[in-house]
């Protein structure tokens, strides 16, 4: 199965190996493991300087507010800058003004970050 690429993210050059390591005993369970970090390096993508996982594979490959909070939390004891720069960008799409055209009001994030344009 081929990766889903965004056009204007792009995906991070961190290294799996800057993450936590867990080890077992288990030739399965590493077998397992390694596998869950080639996929999660997969879905790491950067957009205006902070990292994000993308979600909606295999149709979007995109920022989607729930989804990519949700593996950045789950992901959060093994390796927390991509939560952070999840939580950093979504701030960047969050509503700061009542825009009727846009579906904009104050404090409100992007569900599907893929259709915006331009923070703001």
């Amino acid at each position: 199965m081929s990766a889903v690429r965004a056009s204007e993210p792009r995906r991070s050059t961190s290294a799996p190996a800057a993450w936590a390591a867990i080890h077992t005993d288990s030739p399965r369970v590493e077998k397992i493991l390694a596998r869950a970090r080639a996929d999660l390096q997969t879905l790491r993508s950067e957009q205006s300087g902070h990292a994000y996982f993308a979600a909606g594979v295999p149709w979007f490959a995109a920022l989607f507010g729930r989804d990519s909070l949700i593996t950045g939390l789950q992901v959060l004891p093994f390796e927390r800058g991509t939560s952070e720069g999840t939580l950093r960008l979504l701030a960047e799409y969050e509503g700061r003004t009542i825009d009727p055209a846009r579906a904009s009001s104050r404090a409100r994030s992007c569900t599907n970050c893929a259709w915006v344009s331009s923070p703001g």
